[in-house]
């Protein structure tokens, strides 16, 4: 792999890490707001937060497999 592609992976690697952590902040407040609505006795407001929590959990969970796909890259081509 040349140095070019190794720094576009790296990067890619890079920017999939800053969007987990921003899907899994997401999903922490959602789940925080879903807390509060309930606690005011606001079931159909929960349940909405509660979705949106699910829908940027899933998010991050693909930019984990993103990250993975990428590693497993940059270690076949340090084997070969």
């Amino acid at each position: 792999m040349k140095r070019s592609d190794m720094e576009f992976w790296l990067r890619s690697l890079e920017r999939s890490g800053r969007h987990q952590a921003f899907y899994l902040s997401h999903a922490r407040h959602c789940l925080q707001m879903a807390a509060e609505f309930c606690r005011l006795g606001n079931r159909s407001e929960a349940a909405k937060a509660l979705t949106d929590a699910g829908k940027h959990r899933r998010m991050a969970v693909a930019c984990i497999r993103d990250a993975a796909g990428i590693r497993n890259l940059l270690l076949e081509d340090c084997h070969d």
